[in-house]
């Protein structure tokens, strides 16, 4: 069993990725995500729909920013690979199922105040596309699985069938 795969919500199928959190997968994600790295979207994106060929979903999630983040950051970086993997499935992407609420930034939180962090911090604005699909939720990283867990619930909580999660690195 993976370091952290406890701590995960009950209520995610699976959660995977096909690169560690890790050298010049580490550098991709940061890139793309700090420094206007919007250029190495497609080259990722279509690495996961590629990497995950053969998968049934009847939904595409990506995990949302929060209104604050998306002002300062000018994108989504999980919309900008979930619309590539959305391509390489042939799945419909729903870009506004899942709305965030802003909280302080997970990445300076230990793993166990990563989680009280999220609580309530998803909601489900369009439950009908959803209610009982197979989601694909779809981030960049996947570090203690703390926003995975947290949109899995929303998700499951608004009628989802199964939600599974692919990102580009794991660290858990």
């Amino acid at each position: 069993m993976c370091r952290g795969c406890r701590r995960l919500s009950p209520h995610l199928n699976w959660v995977r990725a096909p690169f560690a959190y890790a050298g010049a997968a580490r550098t991709a994600v940061l890139n793309l995500k700090f420094r206007s790295g919007r250029y190495l979207a497609p080259l990722m994106g279509n690495l996961l729909g590629t990497w995950l060929t053969g998968a049934e979903f009847d939904v595409i999630v990506p995990v949302p920013l929060s209104s604050r983040r998306l002002r300062e950051r000018g994108f989504n970086q999980a919309l900008l690979l979930g619309e590539h993997v959305s391509s390489a499935l042939h799945v419909p992407i729903a870009t506004d199922v899942l709305t965030r609420i802003d909280r302080p930034s997970q990445h300076t939180l230990t793993a166990s105040k990563r989680l009280g962090n999220l609580a309530g911090a998803f909601t489900c604005q369009e439950p009908d596309q959803v209610r009982n699909a197979r989601v694909l939720l779809v981030d960049d990283v996947v570090t203690t699985g703390a926003t995975a867990s947290a949109c899995a619930d929303t998700l499951a909580a608004a009628g989802a069938r199964h939600v599974s999660v692919l990102a580009f690195a794991r660290d858990l």
